[in-house]
């Protein structure tokens, strides 16, 4: 048996000495990865799908986008021109959890497939970014809300506000009929429901004030107060060239059920200003 006591210890200091050798980089914690390994390309790289979201997919009718994409990290990136969508982890199935998808998220689920369904949102796109054992961080940099926490004790949750996507919009400036309809959203177009982003619409005349709505109904509205009514109208007036106004708005997403149209009426003859920005389901 070999006898390692009288070999050389090293520079270990004396009994009573200072101190020991100082380090190469005094401070400098040891890294906690294996950059070695990264070099030598033995670690996951985060990958990327692109999917265009003009056209509208559904698991139901069988027009859903399956994509053979494996790992546990899933992350939307937050570039320009982002939409949203939903996504059916490995169960690709009518029947299986969707979860909604936009930029900013982030799951750790792991997946062989994914299933993609997405209203129609034309030129509009979201870009999976995926890979194993990812430890993704995502910023604040993007086009939808994202939640952060705050740096200072006892303010908990703060929101910013990055926009929100959306598929079609309407806009008109034709004279309105008194109690006759302007139709922005068809009842046969609207097979799953839609979502109202932001719209307004703004009537004027030269004689009074007038009531001024918009409605979601089945049929079309007879008049400003026919039920279904989603927004009312504030006034205002002009009083050095005799002009009264009525103005509408809905300024928050507002989501309608399906087989509903999307109208807006006024009293009186007026000249008009609409404009909505929604997306159908």
């Amino acid at each position: 048996m070999s006898d390692d006591r009288n070999k050389n210890p090293g520079n270990v200091p004396a009994a009573g000495g200072a101190s020991a050798p100082a380090l190469d980089f005094p401070g400098v914690r040891v890294p906690g990865t294996d950059f070695a390994a990264v070099r030598n390309q033995l670690r996951t790289r985060p990958q990327y799908y692109d999917v265009d979201l003009s056209a509208a997919r559904s698991i139901a009718a069988q027009t859903g986008l399956i994509l053979p994409l494996q790992g546990n990290t899933l992350y939307i990136d937050q570039r320009a021109g982002s939409g949203f969508a939903q996504v059916r982890f490995e169960d690709v199935s009518p029947n299986s959890t969707p979860i909604t998808i936009y930029p900013g998220a982030n799951f750790k689920i792991p997946f062989s497939q994914v299933a993609i369904e997405n209203a129609a949102q034309p030129g509009l796109s979201l870009r999976l970014i995926y890979g194993t054992d990812l430890d993704l961080v995502p910023g604040t940099a993007g086009g939808s809300p994202v939640i952060v926490a705050s740096p200072t004790s006892g303010l908990g949750l703060q929101t910013t506000d990055q926009g929100d996507a959306y598929g079609t919009s309407f806009v008109s400036v034709a004279a309105r009929t008194a109690n006759v309809p302007e139709n922005v959203i068809a009842a046969v177009t609207n097979v799953n429901g839609y979502i109202i982003k932001r719209g307004q619409t703004l009537t004027m005349n030269n004689a009074n004030y007038a009531s001024l709505s918009v409605l979601a109904k089945a049929s079309a509205p007879t008049s400003v107060f026919d039920n279904d009514i989603l927004a009312l109208n504030r006034i205002f007036d002009k009083p050095d060239v005799n002009t009264f106004g009525s103005w509408a708005w809905i300024d928050r997403p507002l989501r309608v059920a399906a087989g509903k149209r999307l109208d807006t009426v006024t009293q009186v003859n007026d000249a008009s200003l609409t404009w909505f920005l929604y997306t159908l389901v």
